[in-house]
């Protein structure tokens, strides 16, 4: 059972015990919890911490001096990099005045390449690096697949593209999934 809060998936936790009275083998978590729970059970030897937002700007920070653009700008591309990580398309004109569409997805791989290398994960990155893992290495793909074999996924009108994309592969072959969901109540209405 997977929701976007802490707070939510606790509640549905206990509401689910409350019901069953009994310890099932049924997880709750959020999207980023159950992502990183997935990245670190397959990191091997490498640690794999989440980036604060401090060391994310600088990070970004250092990588736009490096290209000579300026810090100013580490705001908006930090904006627009979140929204190509969780799956957005960006058309041909660039928000970012000056800065092309082709240097911002550039300045997106070194963000990525530099946290690989340093053992970071960059909070927006976690259903990305998902994705990845399960394309790259198809027996873990299975591995979980077999573990979730029933997903419930609430709060579905917030799910980005990338996350929906873990989700399907997750549910596959069965495609067990249940998904709860109200536009009505959708915070994140540019998806």
């Amino acid at each position: 059972v997977v929701t976007f809060t802490k707070a939510a998936a606790a509640e549905m936790q206990q509401r689910f015990l409350s019901l069953m009275g009994a310890k099932l083998p049924v997880r709750f978590g959020t999207f980023h919890a159950i992502y990183y729970r997935i990245l670190r059970e397959n990191a091997g030897n490498h640690p794999l911490t989440v980036m604060k937002e401090k060391e994310k700007q600088k990070l970004m920070q250092q990588i736009l001096l490096h290209r000579q653009i300026h810090i100013q700008l580490v705001p908006a591309f930090l904006e627009v990099t979140g929204r190509l990580k969780n799956g957005e398309v960006l058309g041909p004109k660039s928000p970012i005045e000056g800065i092309s569409t082709e240097q911002i997805r550039e300045i997106l791989a070194s963000f990525r390449r530099l946290c690989a290398e340093s053992g970071r994960l960059d909070f927006d990155d976690m259903a990305w690096a998902c994705l990845q893992l399960f394309e790259k290495r198809p027996q873990i793909l299975r591995q979980w697949q077999a573990r979730c074999r029933y997903i419930l996924a609430d709060e579905y009108q917030d799910v980005s593209p990338v996350q929906e994309q873990v989700l399907f592969l997750l549910a596959q072959p069965e495609n067990n999934l249940f998904l709860v969901g109200d536009d009505d109540q959708s915070i994140y209405g540019f998806r």
